[in-house]
């Protein structure tokens, strides 16, 4: 017997910024899917990862929302991933999430950032101009991540903390089988059935409670001390999302120093404002300046959280049993490609700092079991030569490198250096911009008996 899945990927042109939107389901009946109006199948997993752009961006971005939006017949999305809290890459969501036009979502997942990180994050968004004073949202996601995003209503928020050195993506011995799952928070009637198609599994240390949220009950809240993923099961090919959060190396005490200096506060109180809410929104509302000159005690070395994405089969003793091939489509205005099946996965880096040869080591061992599926890796932090190392491109093996990267200041993303060394290994490189030409699509059907 043979069974057959389909995964499509796009990476969204919006600029300078991220905005990647996939959909995984049974081939069966959905022989349309290499139409890009193609509706999103109700009977597999959508999911978006990041959804942002610079201002000067924000008529790209909301074309590709509005774009996206639109392919969602029951305007519901499954997954939201956020890689981190930089402006580029979550201005957007008031946009996808909104009640005119916009989609509800049932999970969100994202990186667990303390306080005192958040803050440097928010300086560095007022100092290159990813964000403005006046922004609400970014400033309440600054504020409280969890309490931000549950205005949207998901049914429940995830959130990672830093993997350990022994975590690897958790995977259930058979489809649906996982090794331990992370009990949802309460469903809606219409999602039961839905629900089905995919276990949100994971181990280690989980903490439960409550958040409220502007659509309807509380949502469930989880802070996960340990490795999580959705397995996804449309057909018999269990399917993986499987996210992985590096956390920041950043001068914390440089920048309480330099912050008490501006607020004229010593060093304990100004830590004590930041741990309390209130004065956290006093801090981001009224004295944003203070926070944006005290970034530049540590811009320079500079290290924050990310959380990476990979979307591809599961490896495992059931996929190991069968005899699987399949194909890959990459396409947009000037690239063709066609692959194997075994390199089909994509993964995204989001800004994570993979120059350090320790930190890229824990990225790549991470990952171990499912590098041979690899094939699309989306280039860190836009392409820049202070996130990337060449010895990664040896490790994965990528056949495409994508790059989410536009005009903006005196940026050079991508890096030439970086572009050099796509080139030499052999791999494609493909920028996309703001332009709609540069969109890129990619299209897998996957088959085993």
């Amino acid at each position: 017997m043979t069974y057959d899945v389909i995964h499509v990927a796009e990476q969204r042109p919006v600029g300078q910024g991220g905005f990647h939107f996939g959909w995984v389901s049974s081939a069966q009946g959905h022989m349309g899917w290499d139409d890009p109006h193609w509706p999103v199948p109700s009977d597999g997993i959508s999911y978006v990862y990041d959804c942002g752009a610079m201002p000067r961006y924000k008529d790209a971005r909301a074309r590709e929302i509005q774009a996206v939006c639109q392919r969602f017949p029951n305007g519901r999305l499954d997954f939201l991933f956020l890689s981190h809290f930089h402006a580029d890459h979550v201005n957007g969501l008031p946009a996808l999430l909104s009640k005119k036009g916009g989609l509800s979502v049932d999970t969100i997942i994202m990186p667990w950032v303390d306080h005192l990180e958040r803050m440097v994050v928010y300086g560095r968004a007022l100092a290159i101009g990813a964000a403005r004073q006046s922004d609400a949202f970014y400033r309440s996601l600054v504020v409280d991540p969890v309490s931000a995003l549950g205005r949207f209503g998901p049914r429940q928020i995830v959130q990672l903390r830093e993997a350990g050195p022994d975590d690897e993506p958790p995977a259930g011995e058979e489809p649906g089988r996982p090794d331990g799952e992370i009990q949802p928070g309460g469903e809606r009637e219409a999602d039961r059935e839905r629900r089905s198609a995919w276990g949100l599994i994971g181990r280690g240390s989980v903490r439960h409670r409550q958040a409220q949220v502007g659509r309807g009950a509380p949502a469930a809240v989880f802070d996960v001390d340990g490795a999580v993923a959705v397995q996804a099961t449309p057909g018999a090919l269990d399917w993986l999302l499987a996210p992985y959060v590096q956390g920041g190396r950043l001068r914390k005490v440089a920048f309480l120093r330099a912050l008490a200096k501006e607020l004229g506060l010593s060093i304990r109180r100004t830590r004590e404002e930041i741990d309390d809410p209130e004065c956290r929104l006093h801090l981001v509302t009224d004295n944003a300046t203070a926070v944006r000159n005290a970034y530049r005690a540590v811009e320079r070395d500079l290290n924050l959280t990310s959380m990476s994405l990979f979307s591809g089969p599961r490896r495992g003793a059931n996929l190991l049993e069968h005899r699987w091939r399949g194909s890959s489509l990459f396409f947009s205005s000037i690239d063709w490609f066609h692959w194997h099946g075994e390199d089909c996965a994509w993964i995204a880096t989001g800004d994570a700092d993979l120059t350090n040869r320790g930190r890229r080591s824990s990225f790549v061992r991470y990952f171990k079991k499912l590098r041979p599926n690899i094939g699309t890796l989306v280039l860190p932090h836009h392409g820049s030569e202070h996130n990337f190392h060449k010895d990664l491109l040896a490790e994965l093996k990528p056949g495409l490198c994508l790059v989410n990267a536009d005009s903006y200041s005196n940026w050079r993303h991508p890096a030439t250096s970086v572009v050099q060394a796509v080139a030499s290994s052999g791999a494609a490189c493909h920028v996309v911009t703001s332009d709609e030409r540069s969109g890129l699509r990619q299209i897998s059907r996957i088959w085993f008996r």
